[in-house]
């Protein structure tokens, strides 16, 4: 009988250690993606610092006709569009999807997140209501890719079902983005960052159409 309490205390003994290693190594690695972010991030926004001041800001929303926040928010801000004004650039506001707005759905034919790849934008035959409204965004906001954008930063407001908190979604490479996500978590450390597929050659999300 003693034997096997012996036995059983080592067993214990053995996967506590072994659950205590698995922790620091968890804790580790949180600690590596972790410093691995802030480096990222603060590299960029250093480059952005030496980068042109920009000159216009879009403001969207409705892009998901279902996602109340942005819908109402971007009402709001045409309805107060001077709260949107600041001294160093000019503010517009778009909704995006208003056939999705109206009827209070995700899209219509097909998500319009997902109608901004270059190659999309150019072909005529895509006739779905999103890949349309697609195209007259780009022109309003746009044209992506060319040397006369329209704009210089879109802020494409969202929800999620997804346990986020406040998220901000954007290209790994984007340093003026990268630059205000640092501002931001300086003021609420609980912001999060979250990069688009990096090495992609081009993203179909409607923030892309900003150079």
């Amino acid at each position: 009988m003693r034997v096997e309490r012996r036995v059983e205390r080592g067993r214990a003994r053995r996967e506590g250690e072994r659950r205590r290693k698995a922790r620091i190594y968890v804790e580790e690695e949180r600690g590596k993606r972790k410093r691995s972010s802030v480096s990222e991030t603060s590299s960029l926004a250093a480059q952005r610092e030496m980068a042109a001041p920009i000159g216009t800001v879009a403001i969207t929303g409705g892009t998901h006709g279902n996602e109340a926040n942005g819908v109402e928010l971007a009402r709001h801000f045409l309805r107060n569009i001077d709260s949107v004004q600041r001294p160093s650039f000019r503010t517009t506001v778009t909704i995006t999807n208003p056939a999705a707005v109206n009827a209070n759905t995700r899209y219509i034919d097909e998500d319009l997140n997902r109608c901004f790849l270059k190659s999309d934008l150019a072909d005529e035959s895509r006739q779905t209501l999103e890949a349309r409204r697609a195209r007259e965004v780009n022109q309003i906001l746009g044209p992506k890719g060319s040397d006369g954008c329209a704009v210089d930063l879109i802020i494409d407001l969202h929800n999620t079902t997804a346990a986020t908190g406040v998220a901000l979604l954007m290209a790994p490479g984007d340093a003026l983005c990268h630059a205000i996500a640092a501002r931001l978590q300086e003021v609420d450390s609980s912001v999060r960052i979250a990069n688009w597929t990096k090495g992609a050659a081009d993203y179909p999300l409607l923030p892309s159409i900003a150079p």
